[in-house]
């Protein structure tokens, strides 16, 4: 089991949880932090993390240079398809987060 969780504050911050549940894994469960500061221009969210504040025994992930885009369903299209709000994750230097898709809730 793999579960995400970004929460993108009004005031620019974000905070980001990882966690996995893995019956034989070694460990069986892991718990990963990022936070740090988020911009948006067009579609597209850039993130950054400060290495003297947003860093600690619990927040370790490094968002720096992490980059995601917005990805909704286009309002002329009229059809009956539903495509969830998310973000994908387009470039990162944490290798699991490319590609990575974070749904709205």
């Amino acid at each position: 089991m793999f579960d995400y969780k970004l929460t993108l504050n009004q005031d620019g911050t974000f905070l980001f949880h990882y966690y996995s549940k893995i019956k034989n894994g070694i460990p069986t469960e892991v718990n990963k932090y990022g936070k740090g500061k988020w911009t948006a221009k067009d579609n597209v969210i850039s993130f950054s993390s400060n290495k003297q504040e947003d860093f600690d025994e619990k927040y370790t992930l490094d968002f720096n240079t992490s980059k995601a885009r917005f990805v909704t369903k286009n309002p002329r299209d009229k059809s009956d398809r539903i495509i969830k709000t998310k973000l994908t994750f387009v470039e990162s230097e944490i290798p699991w987060m490319q590609r990575l898709d974070v749904f709205k809730i």
